[in-house]
């Protein structure tokens, strides 16, 4: 059984190395302890700060029931607000001194340079795409069936006027989309996506597969200064 003889002591001053100041750190602090049962029981360890205003690391806290304490686990917190997730996929890329280096080598996504027009474009579809395709389920109570791909957009009478036409990738293929449904209940999950250039799966520089999922990325690479 573990012992709780922590949660009695005073709160831990970490010595944390690193350029940003200890105010960031503690305003990255609040803002993972208002996601926890037992904020006050908290540890924290290895944070540092990453360009885009992102500070990652640690914390470790116990559960919900005051059985055990969680292993440590990795947080992301983005212009002051947590991160997408805390996968490794999104720690590469938010954890880097060079994002846009590593969405290419974890993705196959290229935002280096300046040749990138086509995957601002799709980023761009994917923003416009995704607010409606939420007011179709805000409207109807499920998500948009996978049959006849998004032209439901156009047709159906709760979210019609919403959009002109139906937007298609940079190489002018329709966005691949597709909804799951668990026996007969409303669908809850989605995917929307291009296969890029190549049309097919896997792929880097113009034929990587971009997906809704990759949009937090696109636009944290996007915001960053280019090198010059």
């Amino acid at each position: 059984m573990i012992k709780y003889y922590f949660l009695f002591l005073s709160p831990i001053i970490f010595l944390i190395s690193g350029c940003a100041s200890t105010t960031s750190f503690d305003k990255a602090k609040i803002i993972v302890k208002e996601n926890l049962p037992y904020p006050q029981f908290t540890e924290y360890r290895n944070l540092k700060v990453f360009p885009g205003d992102v500070i990652c690391g640690e914390f470790e806290s116990p559960d919900i029931g005051l059985r055990y304490v969680t292993g440590w686990r990795k947080f992301i917190v983005v212009k002051g607000e947590m991160g997408p997730s805390n996968t490794l996929e999104a720690t590469d890329i938010f954890c880097s001194e060079d994002s846009a280096l590593s969405l290419y080598k974890t993705l196959g996504i290229d935002l280096r340079g300046s040749k990138h027009e086509k995957i601002i474009k799709i980023q761009n579809d994917l923003s416009i795409l995704l607010p409606i395709i939420y007011e179709y389920q805000r409207l109807n109570g499920m998500l948009p069936p996978s049959g006849g791909g998004l032209s439901i957009l156009l047709s159906d009478g709760t979210v019609n006027g919403l959009l002109d036409t139906i937007p298609k990738d940079p190489w002018g293929k329709p966005y691949n989309y597709s909804s799951v449904q668990w026996g007969g209940s409303a669908s809850q999950h989605f995917k929307l996506w291009t296969y890029g250039k190549d049309n097919k799966e896997g792929g880097v520089g113009e034929d990587a597969d971009i997906s809704h999922q990759h949009l937090p990325y696109l636009l944290h690479v996007g915001s960053l200064p280019k090198e010059k």
